[in-house]
């Protein structure tokens, strides 16, 4: 352990403006909140509460009207649908199939947050596998599809720390204090390896949640320096592995292009033949040739006299 094993949560100093193990997630309603003028070293994505058309109407409204997220690099958003807030998955998703566009557009802003090139939809774990959220996603990769996307990713986040599965994301208590915080995040880091992953918690204190988590981060380096440079890596390699694999994908698709335009090229296209005994067995005949296939064509009636001086003659008779 480090010189300041027993340094609590309380007495930790912050780190530099660097980028956190994981990403914060702010859930709120609030659509106000794109209107930020700080910015923020770390990566910060804002997920906007959507109970029905009304409330997707006005976060459309504010992401489509509001200039200042441009300004925002590290700011992303998405929307967060939640049965525990009263959603109803099958009304949204009727509401959605009648102006399918009031969402679609959304995911278009360089804001929008994705994940492997998909718009994320953030949901509560405890809908995932309900026949409701199943019916709910099907639909939604075949809205998006149709839209040029590969479907959407569906992002989920957990109030218990215990089961966490490769997608499921941990979303603080609701009303939890300050130190509270701290110590349930420090908590997860050093006995969860929680890394690479989203952090979520209900609250408008952006700079104040990034301070709390910052400091057990801080604590875990003092305390557990090898394990923090760990989790550090592993974050920093999960993220280069997801941007690799996405421009993996990008040259694979350029490659298999090309093998189409070379068969093309290659194939025994009928305009091709035309043009290539065009160039073999016209353009090779001496001038004299030529000249005397016109007036010999002018002897047999198919072409006009005049046209052999006039260019803006009518060449040939039908």
């Amino acid at each position: 352990m480090g010189k300041n094993a027993n340094m609590d949560c309380n007495q930790s100093g912050l780190f530099d403006k660097r980028n956190m193990i994981n990403t914060l997630t702010i859930i709120t309603s609030n659509a106000d909140l794109l209107s930020l003028n700080e910015g923020f070293a770390e990566q910060v994505h804002i997920a906007f509460d959507i109970k029905g058309v009304r409330s997707l109407n006005e976060f459309s409204a504010s992401t489509l009207h509001v200039g200042s997220i441009f300004d925002s690099g590290n700011i992303t958003f998405s929307i967060y649908l939640d049965s525990f807030q009263k959603v109803d998955f099958s009304k949204i998703l009727e509401d959605i199939k009648n102006e399918r566009y009031i969402l679609v557009q959304n995911t278009f802003h360089p804001n929008y947050h994705r994940v492997e090139q998909k718009p994320v939809i953030c949901f509560n774990s405890v809908d995932k596998g309900t026949p409701e959220l199943i019916l709910f996603i099907t639909e939604m990769n075949k809205t998006f599809q149709a839209q040029g996307y590969n479907g959407i990713y569906p992002m989920y986040f957990s109030n218990d720390p215990t089961p966490f599965s490769s997608r499921d994301n941990f979303c603080f208590p609701i009303h939890l204090s300050k130190t509270d915080i701290c110590n349930c995040y420090y908590d997860i880091l050093k006995n969860k390896f929680y890394s690479a992953k989203y952090i979520g918690i209900r609250s408008l204190e952006i700079a104040l949640i990034i301070q709390e988590l910052k400091k057990a981060e801080d604590r875990l380096l003092q305390e557990q320096p090898l394990q923090f440079e760990m989790l550090k890596m592993f974050s920093f390699l999960s993220s280069s592995s997801k941007l690799l694999s996405y421009q993996l994908d990008i040259a694979k698709a350029d490659l298999e292009n090309q093998k189409k335009y070379l068969e093309i090229l290659r194939g025994k296209d009928g305009a091709l033949e035309i043009i290539n005994f065009y160039k073999n067995e016209y353009e090779i005949l001496p001038l004299w040739y030529k000249r005397f296939g016109h007036i010999l064509k002018v002897i047999t009636g198919k072409r006009s006299f005049r046209s052999l001086y006039d260019d803006n003659t009518k060449k040939y008779k039908l």
